[in-house]
């Protein structure tokens, strides 16, 4: 059968510094066609140093089309590399799919470096423009979960398709790529890989993308079926540890803990890094429970506590209280197996410095409540469309990109013009990075490591003292 080519473009900075994460968007989409047998090519750029050259020979086999991922933000201008690319070498279909096409299908269909866009997941909707395409449909607009470019330019299209069953989906394709290159440190493991064993998260959240591209609704795999294709992965490639992406692990307790006592009875050995959990969630998990998941493989939680401001919690409508974070974290500081992970953010619509502020003095507090608590760096806040907040940052003066390279240009460590304290707030992130041990713990550089740590002590004491005037070495970070 005929290639279909698939592109993963690179990710801003994060591919300078951090080894690349398995492009598990395009492994998913892949599943069921090499499954019908079909010949798939995974071109990375992350990885490939001669993407273009790898592009140029896969388009020699004249595929069915080429297909990117792409998120909102930089990881779009590779993307439009790509394309330019493809357009120069012929006229092959140009897919794009992932959380920005998804969000934006519309403007993302009548971009010239776009012909067709897969809207929310893929593992269906894909294998059927594969089939259509083949086939010479021309009714693609009919296709749940498609958009296309008519003859005049204009999108077509829009009709959505149900969410897929995760347990019914076929095994993920890992032999499309060099498993090896996509191994890196996280959360003191050497070889790490990602795992996915559910999708969604019904809570509220302003700021979260997860009320328009999942529709806040929340899906996973069995706890039998998690522990086997953990198991089966760790055999077939000898990975011991896994960072688990799920926008939240824990939403069903009585799954987490089926998945525990199963890691415990097969003797598993594995050891887990669990993005999604929540600190109210954390208060309903028992201390037998909680001993369950470290005898399990639970090594690395990581929490969104986002602010230590209550007014910016209710604006964001996190739902917790600073007091339960505090007590999270002196619960969790009698576990020295866990590690503690919390996320903060800064220049939410409405905060001030001295919310910010309460925010450096709530993250210090953690780490010195617990030696085992790690302090994301503070992400400036970025009005993300699909976003309960993104209609009431528009009202502000935001001005949205009208084009898909627009987006592409979209700054993630700026303010956008929604306060006059972008230069404050950079500054904070820039401390931000090198008060814990995240970077050595993290990294995949040596010198980045040594580097923050030679800094920490003036980060640290930027933090206690909220000084944040006076600092040139923010222009190393930002």
């Amino acid at each position: 059968m005929a290639d279909i080519v698939l592109f993963m473009p690179r990710t801003g900075i994060y591919h300078k510094v951090l080894r690349p994460w398995m492009p598990l968007p395009l492994l998913n989409i892949s599943a069921k066609l090499v499954q019908e047998g079909y010949d798939i090519t995974i071109i990375d750029q992350r990885t490939d140093s001669d993407w273009k050259r790898s592009v140029v020979d896969a388009l020699a086999k004249k595929p069915i089309c080429f297909g990117i991922s792409s998120m909102t933000g930089s990881q779009i201008m590779g993307g439009i590399e790509a394309a330019k690319v493809v357009r120069e070498c012929g006229d092959t279909p140009i897919v794009w799919g992932g959380v920005h096409p998804s969000l934006f299908p519309k403007a993302t269909v009548e971009d010239p470096h776009c012909d067709i866009a897969v809207v929310q997941e893929g593992e269906e909707t894909f294998p059927a423009l594969i089939h259509a395409l083949e086939s010479k449909r021309t009714d693609l607009e009919t296709i749940p979960g498609l958009w296309v470019k008519g003859p005049d330019g204009e999108a077509r299209g829009g009709v959505l398709r149900p969410f897929v069953d995760l347990n019914k989906l076929p095994d993920i394709p890992y032999q499309l790529i060099d498993f090896s290159r996509y191994l890196h440190r996280w959360f003191h493991e050497p070889y790490v890989v990602e795992f996915e064993s559910s999708r969604g998260c019904p809570h509220f959240c302003t700021f979260c993308y997860n009320a328009d591209f999942h529709d806040r609704k929340w899906r996973s795999l069995s706890p039998e079926n998690t522990v086997s294709k953990l198991l089966q992965l760790k055999e077939t490639y000898g990975v011991e540890s896994f960072h688990c992406i799920d926008d939240d692990f824990f939403i069903n307790l009585k799954r987490v803990e089926g998945i525990m006592r199963l890691l415990v009875q097969e003797d598993a050995g594995i050891r887990l890094g669990l993005q999604g959990i929540r600190i109210d969630t954390m208060e309903r998990i028992t201390d037998e429970q909680l001993e369950l998941m470290v005898a399990g493989g639970a090594r690395f939680l990581q929490f969104g506590v986002e602010s230590g401001s209550q007014k910016v919690l209710d604006l964001m409508r996190k739902r917790i209280k600073v007091d339960q974070v505090i007590r999270v974290n002196q619960r969790l500081a009698k576990y020295p197996e866990i590690i503690a992970f919390y996320n903060f953010m800064a220049g939410i619509p409405g905060e001030t410095r001295e919310d910010v502020f309460m925010s450096t003095e709530l993250a210090m507090r953690l780490l010195d409540d617990n030696p085992n608590a790690y302090i994301s760096p503070f992400h400036i806040y970025k009005p993300y469309p699909g976003t309960d907040l993104y209609a009431d940052v528009k009202k502000l003066g935001f001005h949205e990109p009208a084009t898909l390279d627009g987006w592409g240009a979209y700054d993630w460590t700026d303010t956008a013009g929604l306060t006059e304290d972008s230069a404050f707030l950079r500054r904070v992130t820039a401390a931000s990075y090198c008060i814990d041990k995240k970077i050595e713990m993290q990294g995949d550089s040596r010198l980045l490591g040594f580097m923050a740590k030679l800094y920490r002590p003036m980060a640290r004491f930027r933090f206690r003292r909220n000084f944040f005037s006076m600092m040139p070495e923010a222009r190393l970070v930002i």
